[in-house]
């Protein structure tokens, strides 16, 4: 389901497109940082702390 980014909360988990791969990844939010047009979130990636930048207007596809 696609929902807005500041509906998304510690502990969701996303679908992701990491750079250069060609298949999605399902990633969980360990913290969100609030920026002016951007929110941070710090996600766990394949046991890696990674943090992506998401433009405040972007959805992203949450897995229920």
């Amino acid at each position: 389901m696609d929902v807005c980014v500041s509906q998304v909360s510690p502990g969701d988990q996303l679908e992701v497109w990491p750079m250069g791969a060609g298949t999605p990844s399902v990633v969980r939010v360990l913290d969100i940082g609030e920026g002016e047009r951007f929110r941070s979130l710090v996600v766990c990636l394949e046991g890696d702390e990674v943090e992506i930048h998401v433009p405040r207007s972007n959805t992203v596809k949450l897995i229920c």
